[in-house]
């Protein structure tokens, strides 16, 4: 499952459309430089962007060798949360991320 079907099936449960483009690390570099200086922006630096725009695929089966675990389908599991589990979820984080500052 690649980010930009990701983030289409995730638009697509809240009933939204999304258009996914593709960002060159030099434009990324960019933005995170403008972030450091816009006041209440995000506070995420460029190595921390480009991380986010790694691939993470991996190979389900070593992950089912070494730990007995077998992940859920996104594609199934998207589905499956609600959008009040999602935003309760995001709000978690939002909070845990506010009060780590």
């Amino acid at each position: 499952l690649t980010y930009r079907e990701l983030v289409k099936l995730i638009a697509a449960r809240l009933g939204r459309r999304v258009l996914v483009m593709p960002v060159p690390d030099a434009l990324i570099g960019l933005f995170a430089s403008l972030l450091q200086i816009i006041p209440g922006a995000p506070d995420i630096n460029r190595r921390e962007l480009l991380r986010a725009a790694e691939d993470k695929t991996f190979d389900e089966a070593l992950m089912l060798a070494k730990f007995n675990v077998k992940p859920k389908s996104p594609r199934t599991h998207i589905y499956q949360v609600t959008l009040e589990d999602a935003l309760n979820h995001y709000y978690e984080m939002e909070l845990a991320h506010q009060g780590s500052r």
